[in-house]
């Protein structure tokens, strides 16, 4: 049976944080690595990220030596303008002339995060926050892992380190699939840590807890307290077949004005500080970690296996596939434009 965390270059086609919104100004031009490959990111002069394959379609320079003007990236050696698209085309004398086009990702922002899809077209709907309510969001937490980037989603599904990471004691814990091809993890546990959070959980009456957690992907959690509301959204990266970055978002139930707007901040940030704490144990257990879920493993688990089953049904793709497409559709553009000339 094949290793589905083995060394590979595709990844599941899904939507995945490739970096903080604040890392690209206007006019910056970024280089990436991601997903085993290397991408380019950059933002156009109205405020519009895009993110691409970084080496040129047509000879292969490094476009994060290229520099921006209004809305388009030019690239440092034959100075091929390429828009927001993809589409590039020569300046040259007085005739601008089609060049080929460079494959371009799906680009959102949400979260204060700069989001592409990992595929030529969204498969699937955007896995949002579920809530309509006004919410806090605090600003992106990020870090480097020498870990794959699935095992820190896995962590999710190892019902062991609750109480081994964590000191928590699960009551309960329950699986099921979603509608939109996800899973949807629910437990509930009762504090029983030494750490000084989970003392000062218990010592504000708080001895137990409910936690969804909807996995989307291979890599794209949104965990929530049903109760409170407060949740936070963990999705990561794969830089390479070893090494990942995580990104963080937590949220909390806004409050309304005067009193209840300092009572709904003072909540937020103390709910923030607590998943932090909660997440930053896994953290610590994770980093350097690597997987190998053999049969014996899978046999003897059957949540772990139907995680298994989940990464495995996932479509994949590489930097390679989706760059072979864009090299495609320039040459067929520039043999269009080579007949109508």
């Amino acid at each position: 049976m094949s290793d589905p965390m083995s060394v590979t270059t595709e990844y599941p086609q899904a939507w995945y944080p490739l970096l903080r919104s604040g890392e690209l100004r206007r006019g910056k031009v970024v280089g990436v690595r991601a997903f085993s490959g290397e991408l380019v990111a950059w933002r156009g002069q109205d405020g519009q990220a895009a993110v691409m394959t970084r080496h040129c379609a047509h000879m292969g320079a490094d476009l994060a030596r290229g520099v921006v003007t209004g809305n388009e990236l030019v690239c440092p050696l034959h100075r091929m303008h390429i828009d927001l698209s993809g589409r590039g085309r020569f300046a040259v004398a007085s005739r601008p002339e089609p060049g080929p086009c460079q494959f371009t990702f799906p680009v959102d922002e949400r979260y204060g995060m700069v989001f592409v899809y990992f595929g030529a077209q969204p498969g699937a709907e955007w896995p949002s926050h579920p809530s309509d309510e006004p919410y806090y969001c605090s600003r992106p937490f990020a870090r480097v892992f020498d870990t794959s980037f699935d095992a820190v989603c896995l962590n999710s599904f190892d019902r062991d380190h609750f109480s081994t990471v964590h000191g928590r004691e699960l009551s309960s814990y329950g699986i099921e699939k979603l509608d939109a091809g996800g899973l949807r993890v629910t437990f509930r546990s009762r504090i029983a840590g030494t750490s000084f959070v989970d003392k000062v959980m218990r010592a504000t009456g708080i001895r137990d807890f409910g936690i969804e957690v909807d996995v989307h992907g291979g890599n794209f959690n949104m965990m929530r307290n049903p109760r409170t509301g407060a949740g936070a959204l963990i999705a990561t990266l794969p830089v390479d077949a070893s090494h990942s970055r995580l990104f963080v978002v937590t949220f909390g139930k806004r409050g309304g004005r005067g009193i209840d707007w300092l009572a709904g901040s003072l909540r937020f940030a103390v709910q923030s500080w607590a998943v932090m704490h909660f997440l930053r144990q896994d953290m610590r257990a994770i980093d350097g970690m690597r997987v190998r879920l053999d049969a014996a493993l899978l046999a003897s688990d059957p949540i772990l296996r139907l995680w298994d089953e989940h990464l495995r049904a996932l479509p994949l793709t590489s930097v390679a596939r989706l760059q072979g497409r864009g090299g495609r559709a320039g040459q067929l553009a520039m043999v269009v434009s080579n007949a109508s000339g």
